[in-house]
């Protein structure tokens, strides 16, 4: 489209503005000033003041005159290089532009958005500690067995999964998936993306400078004087050598990362407590519960006598320990189980004793047998027994129970327990307790 003459005059100086067809913006003939035709419609109408659009026109101008006077210092030292077209390396000189433009955009006022980056970094670290909540059990390690120690452990892998992997995603992508979720971005003050090294670097920073490797107490007071230092505006110990950037402050971003993070924790806990109850469900036989209740006490971590394939209890039973395997021998401690059976079915228990004090040893109830005998029975209803309100209130009460009675009907299971005793002077002379768990129908 060729150049047409309008009658628009131009804000700067009043000349005569023309229409240039190949970049469809209006220029001056007297000062070579360019506008849009919106611009110019806008201040006819009134929409804009002069004022306003000659500033943001003067600033324009400027950086027209800046980047044209930099290309003109930069052509000049290519022709004193005497630079060849066929062996010219240009990436110096564009990596000189572009730290420029950095550094132009560094002049701009910094953006806070501390709570952003802080449930970043924590939805980045439920991610990893999900992720091993749910290898952890397929690897034969029992969170419940060594739930104090074994809880430490999770962190310690938390803390090197993101140490290790970390540095990783932000060379490979300038991000984590807590920070993506957020819009943040981490890149070097030049804009690249940082090597392996510098991510490296960055992530060992925070761990002692940001969350003092999340040590409680330390912890917290680490995190107080970050956010107090990024607020007032003070360098953070690991960012020298980069910075982070935040595409928006959508409030959609932080309702995402509550569900993700709500998911993570479910999922990573129904993998703990899924797996923890008998092997075989449903109808059983002698020989299937006394393998349930031995699962169940290895899941406890109670080293304490296993039955044998008949469902009596072992003259001896072999634990695995962290020295190693060690045998102990229980002799006749407990009295024995005593299995009702229909078909080969088991359809009822009864574990009894009674004495007095010409008895050689008197048997003190255990609460501990009886709960694993009802987990073991009334737990092959579901597969389950740490998800199973009814059964756990069931055999919490039956524990506390032992000197008393207790009755109940839980997944399908009657509870029968009775308890007796007479006492002379102080003494336990005559004791008699029976706990009967008896399969019901419906």
């Amino acid at each position: 489209m060729a150049d047409q003459i309008t009658n628009y005059k131009c804000p700067a100086c009043t000349g005569p503005l023309h229409f240039v067809g190949a970049s469809g913006k209006l220029e001056c003939d007297y000062c070579g000033s360019s506008y849009s035709v919106e611009e110019i419609e806008a201040i006819v109408r009134g929409e804009t003041e002069l004022d306003a659009a000659l500033s943001a026109r003067i600033t324009a101008i400027q950086k027209e005159k800046a980047a044209l006077d930099r290309a003109g210092e930069i052509a000049g030292r290519l022709r004193q290089a005497h630079a060849q077209f066929r062996t010219l390396d240009a990436r110096p000189y564009l990596d000189e532009m572009q730290t420029e433009r950095v550094l132009e955009r560094d002049t701009l006022p910094k953006e806070h958005f501390p709570w952003q980056r802080f449930f970043a970094r924590l939805l980045d670290g439920q991610i990893y500690r999900t992720l091993w909540m749910l290898l952890l059990p397929a690897l034969g390690f029992n969170m419940l067995k060594n739930s104090r120690g074994g809880m430490l452990f999770l962190e310690l892998l938390t803390l090197g999964t993101m140490f290790l992997l970390e540095p990783l995603l932000l060379s490979r992508f300038g991000t984590t998936p807590g920070k993506w979720l957020f819009g943040l971005r981490v890149t070097s003050p030049d804009g690249r993306k940082l090597t392996y090294a510098e991510g490296r670097e960055r992530t060992a920073y925070l761990f002692w400078y940001g969350i003092r490797l999340n040590l409680p107490v330390f912890r917290l007071y680490r995190l107080y004087v970050s956010y107090t230092d990024e607020q007032q505006g003070k360098a953070l110990p690991w960012e020298d050598g980069s910075e982070q950037t935040i595409r928006d402050h959508a409030g959609w971003r932080f309702a995402a990362a509550a569900v993700l993070a709500a998911l993570l924790i479910a999922g990573g806990v129904l993998r703990v407590l899924l797996p923890v109850g008998p092997v075989y469900r449903g109808e059983l036989t002698v020989a299937q519960f006394a393998e349930n209740y031995n699962t169940i006490l290895r899941q406890f971590g109670d080293y304490d006598v296993e039955l044998d394939e008949n469902g009596r209890w072992k003259e001896e039973s072999s634990f695995q320990s962290n020295g190693g395997t060690t045998t102990v021998m229980f002799n006749d401690r407990l009295p024995q189980l005593e299995y009702q059976t229909e078909n080969g079915v088991l359809t009822g228990i009864v574990y009894h004793a009674a004495g007095g004090e010409e008895d050689g040893w008197i048997s003190v109830p255990s609460g501990d047998v009886m709960q694993y005998a009802l987990f073991a029975f009334a737990g092959a209803e579901k597969g389950h027994i740490l998800l199973d309100k009814p059964l756990q209130t069931a055999a919490s009460e039956l524990c506390d129970s032992v000197f008393s009675e207790y009755h109940t009907v839980v997944d399908g299971v009657a509870v029968d327990y009775t308890y007796t005793d007479t006492i002379t002077d102080s003494v336990r002379t005559q004791y008699s307790y029976t706990l009967t768990l008896r399969r019901v129908q419906g």
